[in-house]
């Protein structure tokens, strides 16, 4: 098994990890791939694997102090049942030896509907040296457990990994709508606070137990006395700024009740694709903007 790092879009088996990336994962759960392409630093990375000049897999990683968190881990569906996911986790586990290798998964739960899928795949990782630890964590109304190969994983140690990757900043999880009319979208400028003035994609926090749909939608009709749709994932932007990890879910969306009325932002524009570069956006918005004006602008042109 071949086991080669992607830098970039013209890294050997990049389309054919980002493709299936995509197949493999829920849209809710996939991040922008390019968070792991930079070479400049090894806190995230992401490898693809082959056998004989045949791609076979990709796997993505979070690395700090001894621990790599295998974050997405997918097997080309032909080579399912094959022995190939225990061929590139052995791989994997030569190549970082000395690490804690890390991974979570559903709960295996016996009310679930999907349950013996969920036990097959901790069997899975079980047969290939993972083993249970005692953490546990619910995200996106979803349990999730988390499994270790190469040493044993008290939740202190867990905390102290996060805690490092993201420089000791807190972790703040948000959700942002892009809500669209008439081929605009609606942008608000913050009234308060170290970037006020600045503009942004409307939205918030999720509270313990929200998914980011359910989060957003509270936070549309707190905000903006407004009831919207929560309609289409687009990006999950990984952002650091000084004092925290901002990980924000943007979703595109549709006013079904209200008027958008402003009870704590300072202002609000629609903006055109040409006109999406004439306000001061907040840094991680910056990032959703390349998507928005490639939609915007397909949209017009198919009028």
């Amino acid at each position: 098994m071949d086991m080669q790092r992607i830098t970039g879009t013209d890294s050997p088996y990049y389309e054919e990890s980002r493709a299936l990336y995509y197949r493999a994962f829920p849209r809710n759960e996939q991040m922008d791939m390019g968070v792991f392409l930079d070479k400049t630093q090894e806190t995230r990375e992401i490898y693809a694997f082959s056998e004989g000049g045949r791609f076979a897999g990709f796997a993505a990683f979070m690395n700090a102090l001894d621990i790599s968190h295998i974050i997405y881990f997918a097997v080309e569906e032909a080579l399912r049942g094959k022995g190939a996911g225990g061929r590139i986790l052995e791989k994997i586990s030569r190549e970082k030896a000395g690490k804690r290798l890390v991974v979570d998964v559903e709960a295996a739960w016996p009310e679930k509907p999907d349950a013996e899928e969920r036990a097959n795949r901790q069997a899975f990782y079980f047969r290939n040296g993972f083993s249970k630890t005692d953490i546990a964590y619910n995200w996106q109304a979803e349990d999730y457990e988390i499994l270790v190969r190469g040493g044993n994983l008290p939740r202190e140690d867990f905390n102290a990994f996060w805690g490092e990757l993201f420089h000791g900043r807190k972790y703040v999880k948000v959700a942002a709508a892009v809500i669209l009319k008439d081929n605009r979208i609606f942008a608000t400028q913050r009234g308060y606070g170290e970037y006020k003035d600045w503009w942004e994609f409307p939205g918030g926090k999720l509270e313990p137990g929200e998914t980011a749909e359910q989060a957003l939608a509270r936070e549309i009709r707190e905000e903006l006395d407004t009831e919207i749709e929560v309609g289409e994932w687009l990006t999950t932007v990984e952002y650091d700024y000084p004092k925290f990890h901002l990980s924000m879910d943007c979703f595109l969306c549709r006013v079904i009740k209200g008027k958008l009325t402003l009870k704590e932002h300072e202002a609000a524009r629609w903006l055109s694709a040409q006109e999406l570069q004439e306000v001061q956006w907040l840094p991680a918005d910056t990032d959703v903007l390349e998507i928005i004006k490639q939609m915007l602008s397909e949209a017009e042109a198919s009028r």
